[in-house]
């Protein structure tokens, strides 16, 4: 699932700046481009340096950085080279896992357990290491016993771009996504290649493929389209890309009159969510989809909405024991069959397909692993069953056509499937009554709506890259994607502080139940830790501070903004700061300068009650000197007064 998976997986931002060819012109240096999201650019611009970099640890974050590109373009094979190069250079736990996980995908699983059993002999063994390994085991014997009743055939449209079917079309058609050229002739600066739209086949003769509808097919990334029983509404994924923060959203269409009516979001989707492969069931009332609620995040799972006389419920997840920590996607059906693909649960590489039940309660069963060849080293996904025995999937495994390429099967007898229990046991070769809990980690900051100003609106939460998480016992790692997994011990409490050059490092504490406290085999604790930018000499509001008519003491509904902030200085001690307080424009000018002093005084009495030392501290009254609103005060709203009145922090050396 070569290129869609990681436009969904990671969300489509920064896409400033589409030009009918991609050129390196448009950025100076790779790192720059690797930022916006332009991976081809990027590595045909770390071509170029390489050659002239002399400094072995800059060279060494050139070299991950031409993997890293290659990864997220899904180009195992020079992804596995640039890390060995980067490896090389200075030995990082991170880069054997790294590497480990793309031979993974190459089905090399033997070269992959080498380079982790000399992670094991050189560090030690882990919790994390002891998984992949257990995995990529399992994984080994999977593929030498493949399911021989399975026949699976490579379709005759598919080229060397990108092919996915996501669903069928008045039952003689499949309904493909594909970045090869269309109407738009637009590519995407993340692969060279062109923007993703919907288009639709022949299933029998695969002949005479065309693009969908132009009320539907618009500029940018448009896939992953399903449809209604009575095929009247469609239901599929839309990429905007005109803001600084992108994302994926559900759109539906009808067709009223001969024609598709305007695409109209789902009533259900929010602003900041991403939102990916869309199915509707057979009955046309339950929509199941993707759902990460993060821009710029990881961690999809699987949701549902059911279509009533009123509208659409609220979305309400699937079972836990089928959204995990990892990511949960690319969902279709059949009968009563729901089949996803998951990046978390055991199996052959990157995504692999799963199966659940749904019984008359309404129930869903434990996922059920589907052996080789439904499943391969790369990234399978969206199982399209038109009979009991006869389908297709799409599959980037090695030897397609192109990034991701659809495949026809047929079952030759009744498929044998593997237990529920098969799943669990992969995860730990302990006995299932045995639990483990994991922490799963996103480190995030406020996207704002006018960049680098922190007094704007926030938008969302997007991936804080590159940062170093420390666990309070001396163990650090350098968490690359703002998202870490780890297995944790019950009954314990862990010190987390995540840091990075030119951002506030953040703490949180993070105490885990006795085991009797839980009550499944695998258990995940969310964690969100957020970050700040810094902002030197920039006065920044703290939201939610009021005080009483003619008063200036803290009152309690303050004092979490306080107390957040008392945590920026016990982690950040380099820092002064300096406290601000603002009046309206009402009142005499001596009065307000004495109460904002008064205000900003209490701020620092409150900070040094709690163990700031009182010299990092300076309180400052402003009075009505400063207003952001500046108008008329007799003429002023009281929505601009309450802008005027205010509390303020400023960072200082």
């Amino acid at each position: 699932m070569n290129t869609l998976h990681k436009i969904l997986f990671y969300i489509l931002v920064l896409l400033v700046g589409f030009s009918s060819c991609i050129s390196t012109s448009k950025f100076k240096f790779s790192k720059e481009a690797f930022d916006r999201k332009y991976y081809f650019t990027a590595v045909q611009l770390l071509k170029k340096e390489i050659p002239k970099t002399k400094d072995p640890n800059a060279l060494k974050e050139k070299y991950f950085l031409m993997a890293e590109s290659y990864n997220l373009m899904d180009d195992p094979a020079n992804a596995v080279k640039w890390y060995t190069q980067a490896l090389k250079l200075g030995e990082e736990p991170i880069l054997y896992f790294k590497i480990a996980n793309q031979l993974k995908k190459l089905e090399e699983y033997d070269k992959a357990i080498a380079i982790l059993n000399t992670l094991k002999q050189k560090s030690g063994n882990s919790a994390q290491l002891q998984r992949e390994l257990s995995i990529l085991n399992q994984a080994k014997n999977r593929i030498e016993n493949p399911d021989t009743n399975v026949i699976l055939k490579n379709i005759p449209l598919n080229t060397q771009f990108s092919e996915f079917a996501s669903d069928y079309y008045r039952k003689d058609y499949l309904v493909i996504s594909s970045d090869r050229k269309n109407s738009s002739a637009i590519k995407y600066g993340w692969t060279g290649r062109y923007f993703y739209d919907i288009f639709i086949v022949d299933k029998f003769s695969y002949e005479q493929m065309e693009e969908f509808n132009p009320a539907i097919n618009k500029k940018y990334n448009d896939a992953a389209a399903c449809f209604s029983p009575d095929n009247k509404n469609i239901y599929f994924v839309r990429c905007s890309a005109d803001r600084d923060i992108n994302n994926c959203m559900l759109y539906t269409s009808s067709f009223k009159n001969g024609n598709w009516t305007e695409p109209v979001l789902l009533p259900f989707v929010k602003e900041g969510f991403n939102y990916a492969s869309p199915y509707i069931d057979n009955s046309g009332k339950i929509l199941f989809f993707s759902l990460s609620k993060d821009s710029e995040e990881e961690n999809y799972d699987i949701f549902y909405s059911i279509k009533s006389k009123t509208g659409w419920t609220k979305p309400a997840p699937l079972p836990s024991y089928i959204n995990t920590p990892g990511n949960e996607k690319f969902i279709s059906g059949w009968n009563n069959e729901i089949y996803f693909s998951s990046d978390f649960l055991p199996g052959l590489g990157g995504y692999d397909i799963f199966k659940t039940e749904i019984d008359s309660n309404g129930k869903f069963s434990p996922p059920e692993y589907l052996d080789y060849p439904f499943n391969s080293g790369g990234d399978d996904f969206y199982l399209l069953k038109d009979s009991d025995s006869t389908g297709v999937l799409s599959s980037s495994r090695s030897g397609g056509q192109g990034s991701d390429d659809i495949y026809s099967f047929i079952i030759k007898k009744p498929y044998l499937k593997t237990t529920p229990e098969d799943t669990t046991k992969i995860v730990s070769k302990e006995p299932v009554l045995h639990k483990k809990v994991f922490i799963a980690i996103k480190i995030r900051e406020n996207a704002y709506a006018v960049k680098d100003d922190p007094n704007s609106k926030i938008l969302g939460k997007k991936i804080v890259p590159d940062v170093i998480l420390s666990f309070g016992n001396g163990e650090k790692i350098k968490v690359d994607n703002g998202r870490y997994i780890k297995e944790v011990k019950f009954d314990s409490v862990y010190h987390l502080v995540a840091g990075k050059n030119g951002y506030l490092s953040r703490s949180i504490d993070v105490k885990i139940n006795p085991q009797s406290a839980f009550n499944k085999e695998i258990n995940t604790i969310n964690i969100n830790i957020d970050l700040d930018k810094i902002y030197m000499g920039k006065e920044i509001i703290l939201k939610d501070i009021y005080y009483d008519y003619d008063k200036w003491n803290i009152r309690d509904d303050a004092k979490p903004t306080l107390d957040k902030l008392f945590n920026i200085l016990k982690n950040n001690p380099q820092f002064r700061i300096r406290i601000g307080s603002h009046t309206d424009c009402r009142g005499e000018n001596d009065y307000n300068m004495e109460l904002s002093q008064k205000r900003a005084q209490s701020v620092v009495d409150y900070l040094v009650a709690k163990g700031i030392d009182k010299n990092r501290l300076i309180a400052q009254g402003f009075g009505k000197e400063k207003l952001i609103e500046k108008c008329p005060c007799e003429e002023c709203t009281e929505i601009q007064h309450q802008k005027n009145r205010r509390t303020t922090f400023e960072l200082l050396k």
